[in-house]
């Protein structure tokens, strides 16, 4: 876990190393396709609040020049609000702007692209080492009776019957 936390770290470090910038030509271009990519999900501000929120997010970016670093916070801010209301698709397609933006530019792709796996590997090994650890101490709980083997498999059953967890899992991998 640690050395992969380790690369991950490293990853998003060159990311940040990387000076890749962009424009105000860009970011202005960004706020005015997530504006367009919202209003194709009928929003209605009154009642979208998280995609609101979104929107006033990334329009206060306008006239500002970014690095990858920062437009991928950004990022990251906008998807706490689409996991606080998944239904308001419109900040997903904010997020597909900022994503479409950042995969059109050499070499913040490939950059953004590495840390991002690296960041899948760690937070996946860190959800089993968890698991593997609330096995383990319930298995010394029980004392004679427990069954580690049976526990780390009551574990990973836990992981794959939770969709918030099951999400960094997919059937290749």
């Amino acid at each position: 876990v640690e050395s992969l936390r380790d690369a991950k770290n490293a990853a998003y470090s060159a990311v940040d190393k990387s000076g890749v910038k962009f424009t105000t030509d860009e970011v202005d271009n960004l706020i005015s396709k997530a504006t367009a990519s919202v209003d194709e999900f009928n929003y209605v501000p009154d009642v979208d609040l998280q995609t609101k929120a979104a929107l006033s997010t990334v329009g206060a970016q306008a006239g500002k020049e970014l690095t990858i670093g920062q437009l991928d916070k950004l990022r990251q801010g906008l998807y706490k609000r689409y996991n606080r209301a998944p239904e308001e698709q419109g900040i997903r397609a904010i997020i597909d702007e900022i994503d479409d933006l950042i995969e059109a530019k050499d070499p913040a792709n490939a950059l953004m692209t590495a840390a991002r796996e690296a960041n899948k590997r760690y937070k996946k090994s860190e959800l089993l080492d968890e698991a593997f650890k609330k096995a383990e101490r319930s298995t010394d709980v029980s004392g004679s009776g427990g069954n580690l083997v049976n526990n780390y498999r009551r574990a990973v059953a836990n992981i794959l019957n939770s969709k918030r967890n099951r999400k960094y899992f997919s059937s290749e991998r």
